[in-house]
């Protein structure tokens, strides 16, 4: 008999948490979506430039609950949220090297700022360090 209600006050708690999940996502379609062309240059140890990369980002911003995401996935080391700037904090990793990167968004001119520090798993390669320049603007 114990055993029987156990089992019932747990399915109701499950179910409690199941019907309120939809109240946790983010609703991306009223969200403001920038997209930053970028242009980034990586350098070796005695500062020398190894390559130059050109890619884009899309992110967007949740400015009512301060919170900005990479697509649709949520970046999680904001530091600075405000009307002027965003500054935050990525980590991307791989099979072959991490990057950790700090980001400044300017709100006001556009303008896209980080430098990152990038660690190879390999040996054979030294640690790099990249610094980004771009332009973002918005897209819908």
């Amino acid at each position: 008999m114990n055993n029987k209600i156990l089992y019932i006050a747990l399915f109701l708690v499950l179910m409690g948490l199941a019907v309120n999940a939809d109240s946790f996502v983010p609703d991306f379609n009223s969200m403001k979506k920038i997209k930053c062309e970028i242009e980034e240059f990586v350098y070796a140890q005695n500062g020398t430039q190894i390559t130059q990369n050109s890619y884009f980002r899309i992110f967007n911003l949740d400015d009512e609950n301060k919170k900005i995401y990479l697509q649709k996935a949520p970046v999680d080391k904001i530091i600075d949220y405000t009307d002027e700037k965003i500054t935050l904090k990525q980590q991307t990793l791989t099979d072959d090297f991490i990057i950790s990167e700090s980001i400044e968004l300017d709100r006001i001119n556009g303008g896209y700022h980080a430098v990152a520090d990038i660690t190879y798993d390999s040996e054979f390669f030294p640690p790099r360090k990249s610094k980004s320049v771009g332009y973002c603007k918005v897209i819908n």
